[in-house]
């Protein structure tokens, strides 16, 4: 099979405007099995092309939009979509031709369903709940997907769920007819040789069944000319594939006219700090931190990650593993990234190598996930730019990912030279003052232990007994008993130590952290304790922490002990408004303690 892909972002209003049009049209009447005509067959290609490459968690308006269109085509794209059915093996696209199909409604479609069911046994893979950003498009795929409540996901089945389903909605019987749970659809492909036989042999007995079914039965649906109406000659060229690189034009040029930008290098840190600038944009070589620009309190229904991915033009991100979003990724030879040039300039197509269907660049390797591997990728974004990636390495401490790309040059689009903060990152400005810094250290909770903070005079206090509850938690000393919490408030103290439980190659030890009563925090850069200003915290905490999330944890991420080389640090926000900075220094001790500093903010 060919493997093709392409960019749809600029295709999307033509994909709506169509719908519209087909729907006032003779389109609209989906009751009547007529032939397609010449405009509507090059359309129902060119979407069916889209169903080829698609992937499920990538460009979904794009592809969903697409199975809108067919299905307001209706009865007359059946003949290339069985087509397509018969022809594909491929996972993604058998579940969209499938939901296609079962939205159409077309009994002439059940003997194509049928043949396909030997197909649907497939290695193991999920169910999956899609999204879409557009309402309208959402009520749609919601309306024909194999579930009945409403979600803000639609289910993409597997190809044996969504295979199944629609024989049996479009025929509205059941094979085997008896029974609650179908055990084919627990069935994966994995095992031994023999097992894998016997797999298979299930798959087979049930097409059997249904091909014995649908012989007795097939005149109560259509007639022996209907039948023939959805068989497609067989071809000589692909006119998918012919009728996809019309319109959307070749996925990766080639030629003397085509060439490639620069070589750009990028060393992303790690997303676990939310002031990293760990999130790209490769069309224009853009820097985000995570979620940068919104904010929680005004906007609650912005808080979604991957709407925020898609808002930005972020491509790739990294946070302990290097992903994309929706990106198109296909995985070739290393020493590719050396000659793509000589490729390019040739006339003949670049070969794609295998396809990457996951979120991370490194989750299918056929050699387990490794980035400490070289690996190189061809891509494509969702605002149509096409490039080679090389991923080279990654560090522990501080964590980064070390990549360089080039892009196809286009025409009338600015061709980023270099990774660079976006014009709208967050501008730090001046420090305003500060009380000043104070180095803590609190024991563990419990009986005579100073373990509690007062930011504001920083006086290190132990409760008397009376305030400390019997059941109180040393791992979350503020929740649970509100004895303790009350007095704290009391007193305006924010802070205490907490207990936490670490496992190491000894079986296990007692670490030691910081919890904050009625505040917030976000981790942060070391640097950003000395750098950043009021302004920033706030900003920060804003879109870090849900609205109505008070409960603060500040605590070390290296077996209980802080890093020298990380210096785990954090922004934070009491409920009263007060503001500051903490960094952890130190854990250590028999009883364990913990030293930080932390500076706050004169009230203004």
């Amino acid at each position: 099979m060919l493997t093709r892909s392409f960019s749809l972002f600029a295709w999307s209003v033509v994909f709506a405007v169509f719908a519209i049009a087909a729907t006032d049209g003779i389109c609209a009447d989906k009751s009547v099995s007529r032939p397609a005509t010449e405009e509507e067959t090059q359309r129902v290609r060119e979407l069916i092309y889209i169903l080829r490459q698609h992937r499920i968690f990538a460009r979904t308006d794009e592809w969903a939009a697409a199975i809108r269109e067919l299905v307001t085509i209706g009865k007359p794209a059946v003949p290339e979509l069985i087509a397509e059915l018969d022809a594909t093996d491929r996972d993604e696209t058998l579940r969209g031709i499938a939901f296609t199909l079962r939205a159409i409604d077309d009994p002439r479609a059940a003997p194509g369903l049928i043949r396909a069911v030997p197909k649907t046994l497939r290695p193991p893979s999920s169910d999956c709940g899609v999204s879409v950003q557009d309402p309208e498009l959402l009520a749609f795929m919601l309306q024909h997907d194999r579930r009945e409540s409403d979600r803000e996901y639609f289910a993409y089945g597997r190809p044996v769920n969504e295979v199944l389903d629609a024989i049996q909605r479009i025929i509205g019987h059941r094979e085997p007819p008896a029974g609650n749970e179908d055990p084919l659809r627990h069935i994966t492909l994995k095992g031994d040789d023999r097992h894998q036989a016997w797999q298979r042999s299930q798959f087979s007995e049930r097409q059997a069944h249904w091909k014995d079914w649908w012989a007795d039965h097939w005149q109560e649906f259509v007639t022996q000319d209907e039948l023939d109406s959805v068989a497609v000659p067989v071809r000589d060229v692909d006119l998918v594939e012919a009728a996809g690189v019309a319109r959307f034009g070749p996925l990766f040029p080639t030629g003397a006219d085509v060439r490639l930008g620069p070589v750009i290098d990028v060393d992303l840190p790690s997303g676990d700090c939310w002031d990293a600038k760990s999130n790209m944009d490769l069309d224009t070589g853009f820097l985000y931190e995570c979620l940068e620009g919104i904010e929680r309190e005004n906007d609650p229904q912005a808080t979604g990650r991957f709407n925020w991915y898609r808002t930005r033009g972020v491509d790739v991100h990294y946070q302990g593993l290097f992903g994309g979003c929706d990106l198109h990724l296909w995985r070739i030879e290393n020493y590719r990234w050396d000659t793509i040039d000589d490729e390019v300039a040739s006339v003949h197509s670049l070969e794609l190598g295998r396809e990457v269907e996951g979120f991370y660049l490194f989750d299918d390797d056929e050699e387990g996930l490794n980035q400490d591997r070289v690996a190189t990728f061809l891509f494509t974004t969702a605002e149509g730019s096409k490039g080679i990636l090389q991923v080279l390495s990654h560090t522990e401490s501080p964590p980064s990912q070390q990549f360089r790309y080039r892009l196809w040059v286009r025409d009338g689009v600015p061709q980023p030279v270099a990774a660079v903060p976006a014009p709208d990152s967050r501008q730090r400005p001046v420090t305003r003052s500060v009380l000043t810094f104070r180095t803590i250290t609190l024991s563990l909770p419990g009986k005579g232990n100073e373990f509690l903070l007062d930011l504001n005079t920083g006086r290190v206090q132990s409760p008397p007994d009376n305030a400390i509850p019997a059941a109180m938690s040393p791992s979350s000393p503020f929740y649970g008993e509100a004895t303790i919490s009350e007095w704290c408030r009391d007193k305006g103290i924010a802070i205490s130590s907490c207990q936490r439980s670490v496992d190491d190659l000894n079986g296990g030890e007692i670490g030691i952290g910081l919890k904050g009563l009625d505040m917030k925090a976000a981790i942060v850069s070391p640097d950003a304790f000395l750098l950043f200003s009021l302004d920033d915290i706030r900003e920060i905490i804003g879109r870090s922490m849900p609205p109505l999330l008070w409960r603060a944890s500040m605590t070390p991420r290296r077996n209980g002990r802080p890093d020298p080389k990380r210096l785990e640090t954090f922004a934070f926000q009491t409920k009263d408004g007060r503001c500051g900075m903490l960094q952890l220094l130190e854990a250590s001790g028999d009883p364990p303690t913990i030293t930080f500093r932390y500076r706050m903010f004169d009230p203004e």
